[in-house]
């Protein structure tokens, strides 16, 4: 039996209305497609370089106007493949400035060999 509320409803309710009172739902907390979001998981082996890089980035993203910055903070898999991973999490509800203003930051910052950078836009996974 499904643990998500939502997909034991549209397994058992009228589908319709369930993905109707879903959408109501992301609208009200600006959630996807409402919203864009990007999120941005930092790896390495040391936690310390992921958490020093996305801190530095998270920084110059709170400049920009009209994007809200979550994090950094551990990913809900904090550890995968024997790297540390860190996650930022950009929203925009305007859906107008993300991705577009994250790419002139992208494009300027060259992270350390030893950081990997994951950009996921609209994440439909957040693990």
């Amino acid at each position: 039996m499904p643990e998500a509320d939502w997909l034991t409803r549209i397994s058992e309710d009228d589908a319709m209305q369930t993905l109707t009172e879903e959408l109501k739902l992301r609208e009200m907390l600006s959630y996807p497609p409402y919203a864009r979001w990007v999120r941005l998981v930092f790896s390495s082996t040391k936690i310390e370089r992921a958490t020093e890089i996305a801190m530095l980035f998270a920084g110059h993203c709170e400049k920009l106007e009209g994007v809200n910055v979550t994090g950094p903070m551990p990913c809900p898999l904090e550890r995968l493949a024997g790297k540390y991973r860190i996650e930022v999490l950009l929203r925009d509800a305007s859906r107008k400035l993300l991705p577009w203003k994250l790419q002139p930051l992208l494009s300027g910052m060259v992270p350390p060999r030893d950081v990997r950078i994951r950009v996921d836009v609209d994440p439909q996974d957040m693990m």
